[in-house]
């Protein structure tokens, strides 16, 4: 499985690395484990290095509505931090958080794991 996640819910915090080929099914399967675990509204830290993004354009519109989706259901979603391999997975991103950010949902993209984590540190639990 390209995504492998943490959910530990003494912390409220979920850790996931991303490594290979990744395409929107397993993103929509790691989504989901965390609706099912109840985690939702977690601090995330998504670790996308080792990664390589596969989405065409409707399935990042897609993805970005799963998101929005999520805060209209959930009353909110957990802070996201996302390091990404490269400035153009950065990119790609960040559209994704931009589809699917509703205002209020703090999410940002990092190249640098230690900025990522002082960052979502920083975020107050939901």
């Amino acid at each position: 499985m390209p995504i492998r996640f943490n959910i530990d819910h003494d912390k409220r915090q979920i850790e996931a690395q991303a490594e290979g080929e990744v395409n929107l099914e397993e993103v929509e399967n790691f989504l989901d484990a965390t609706v099912v675990q109840d985690s939702i509204r977690y601090r995330k830290l998504f670790d996308g290095r080792r990664s390589v993004p596969r989405f065409d354009d409707d399935e990042v519109m897609m993805l970005g509505a799963r998101l929005s989706a999520y805060a209209s259901n959930f009353g909110g979603r957990g802070a996201l931090a996302f390091i990404a391999p490269s400035e153009g997975a950065a990119i790609l991103a960040r559209r994704i958080i931009n589809l699917g950010k509703p205002s209020d949902w703090k999410a940002r993209v990092f190249l640098s794991e230690d900025e990522a984590r002082d960052w979502l540190a920083a975020q107050p639990e939901t």
